[in-house]
């Protein structure tokens, strides 16, 4: 498969006169972006980010077709897993989780299928999934109890050996077949959460936490203190030492489905409180803010479906960023929209955040696409980069899913419709600096000429993109040579 991920310019040689009479001018305009740069990153930080490259598309080693592979994804460290929960066995459609790890040559391979236990009639299993470390989460449904449909949560650890071994089940006593208990799962530190966005119409996220002996044990409910029906509390949740957001796309506080997010914080005693509630920082009816939620360290990102102009039209998503501040508030930083305004369907239906970077999807065409986006200075979010199958057709669910951790992005491919296979597709942000506008995976002299080339306002190029605004701010100018000088690899 072939990715419209970057517009190519087609390279030609610079006209000579003109660049005798502006280059000088050219190298001035450089040299002053370089200083302001440098005094940038001297006084806390100007950091540009990296453009993305796909590294791999995670296969299995059999026929994956009509098996929902890529509906789940999750990594950790030099272990990704990836759900299949249309899987079939014996004719019964049960469900799979995919493990692959990163090899010495930095290739990631299959190393195990991991199914239900035999004997056993579960289905969905590896609808959602988390990793942390050694330790996999997998959710799915039971249906040979007297409840059927009742959502069980496995949990795989991985031994001395590098094989996976299922070492414990979760459930809780108070939930009922139609809560949609393992809707969403999430890990850190020992800790499972189990999102119930149906549990007595509000929505509920259970706590579970792991004894010395290894059983794993309910801890503790969470529900949002002031809830409404079909508040979907829990739709989306997330987990981060010692903090959890709940998305609850349904709340009605400022109209029917404007939504909000929840933060709970463990305390000295290891018990979890609700800590404050966030809202869009312009909140309307139907908006679905908390549709997808994602917290690392001091930084959440929160995705909103948004509001459809016309009836049955495509919704306008969006995806907010909010910071911890120095009162321990939750403070508005950025609002993340897509440069091509095209691309507005869905948008924020998943979006993860880790460190300096972020991923959103949107539903562009129902096929999918994705896109990243880098934090740039103290609070400035721009997107790098978007990406969709070139080849790609009608429900092809590209970022159905999406994982990022460190240098990796994971992305989940789901197809809904019949006879396709999937997939998931794997990122890594070293290969490549901002600035490649060739994709030969180094910042030199081609390059250079290509950013020369496009001098000037963006909107005279007569192109719907303009890759070599690498500061975006509407032209290529000194500021954008300055940034492709930072990151110059060869000649």
């Amino acid at each position: 498969m072939s990715y419209g991920s970057r517009i190519k310019t087609k390279l030609t040689r610079p006209n000579s006169e003109k660049l005798s009479v502006c280059f000088r001018w050219q190298l001035a305009i450089g040299v002053i972006g370089i200083f302001s740069i440098l005094q940038n990153a001297l006084a806390g930080g100007f950091v540009v980010g990296p453009a993305w490259v796909s590294q791999d598309n995670l296969l299995p080693p059999e026929d994956i077709v009509d098996h929902d592979y890529g509906k789940s994804v999750a990594v950790s460290g030099d272990t990704i897993v990836v759900g299949a929960p249309q899987d079939a066995f014996d004719n019964f459609i049960s469900g799979a989780v995919h493990v692959y790890q990163l090899n010495v040559n930095d290739d990631w391979s299959h190393i195990a299928k991991i199914t239900g236990p035999e004997g056993e009639l579960f289905q969905s299993f590896g609808r959602a999934i988390a990793i942390e470390h050694d330790t996999i989460v997998v959710s799915a449904i039971e249906v040979n109890n007297p409840n059927p449909a009742l959502g069980i949560i496995f949990v795989y650890e991985r031994d001395s050996n590098n094989q996976w071994n299922e070492t414990g089940r979760i459930q809780s006593a108070d939930i009922a077949p139609l809560d949609n208990f393992g809707s969403s799962v999430g890990i850190s530190n020992n800790v499972i959460i189990v999102g119930a966005y149906f549990a007595e119409t509000i929505g509920s996220v259970y706590v579970f936490e792991q004894e010395e002996n290894g059983e794993w044990i309910e801890v503790q409910k969470l529900d949002p203190p002031v809830g409404n029906e079909n508040e979907q509390f829990g739709r989306s949740i997330n987990i981060d030492h010692g903090r959890i957001i709940v998305g609850a796309p349904g709340n009605d506080l400022f109209g029917a489905n404007s939504g909000s997010a929840h933060f709970f914080s463990q305390d000295e005693r290891g018990l979890w409180s609700h800590e404050s509630e966030i809202f869009s920082p312009e909140p309307q009816e139907d908006w679905r803010f908390g549709w997808s939620v994602s917290v690392q360290d001091e930084s959440v990102i929160v995705g909103s479906l948004g509001v459809s102009e016309t009836p049955f039209g495509p919704r306008r998503g969006v995806a907010h960023v909010f910071r911890h501040n120095a009162a321990r508030d939750w403070e508005f930083e950025s609002e993340l929209l897509p440069k091509n305004t095209g691309e507005l369907d869905g948008f924020g239906i998943q979006a993860t955040i880790a460190g300096d970077n972020a991923i959103v999807s949107s539903l562009t065409s129902l096929s999918g696409r994705v896109h990243f986006f880098s934090r740039i200075g103290s609070e400035s979010w721009y997107e790098l980069n978007s990406l969709a199958i070139s080849d790609g057709s009608t429900l092809d669910g590209f970022g159905a899913s999406l994982a990022l951790e460190g240098n990796i992005a994971l992305v989940g491919e789901h197809h809904s419709q019949q006879l396709a296979s999937g997939g998931a597709y794997v990122f890594n942000l070293s290969l490549l600096s901002l600035g490649d506008f060739n994709d030969d995976l180094q910042i030199n002299g081609a390059d250079l000429a290509i950013l020369l080339a496009q001098w000037g306002p963006c909107e005279l190029s007569g192109r719907d993109d303009c890759p070599e605004d690498l500061n975006h701010d509407g032209i290529v100018n000194g500021g954008d040579l300055a940034h492709l000088l930072s990151n110059w690899s060869g000649d």
